[in-house]
């Protein structure tokens, strides 16, 4: 009876293919969170990129309402499905920086 057990080789061939299918689901998964963290990371560029342009926007639009007497800006602006929020305050109480022009720290904000 013992040696008919032992020259019995039917349930390798399964173990095998269960320790196959095991090891590729680790690649695939091990793949698949190195994908998705990649894009969340370019979604997080992008949205950087796009914060640091709109800030330099807020900072013509500052601009052109100092010509009406008005110190702080604020507006919101919505590229794709993220909703930006630009705030920029001149700060008057503020010491004024060191230079020729006499200038006064100027503040902009994006939140997103």
């Amino acid at each position: 009876m013992l040696k008919k057990l032992r020259n019995n080789d039917h349930g390798v061939i399964f173990v095998t293919v269960l320790i196959i299918i095991m090891v590729s689901m680790v690649l695939a998964v091990s793949v698949l969170s190195l994908n998705i963290s990649q894009v969340k990371s370019s979604e997080d560029e992008l949205k950087y990129i796009q914060a640091k342009t709109l800030a330099e926007g807020g900072l013509a639009q500052f601009l052109t309402t100092q010509w009406s007497g008005t110190n702080d800006v604020s507006f919101s602006e919505t590229i794709g499905n993220t909703t930006f929020t630009i705030v920029s305050d001149l700060s008057v109480a503020g010491t004024p920086l060191s230079g020729t022009y006499n200038s006064l720290p100027l503040d902009i904000d994006v939140n997103f």
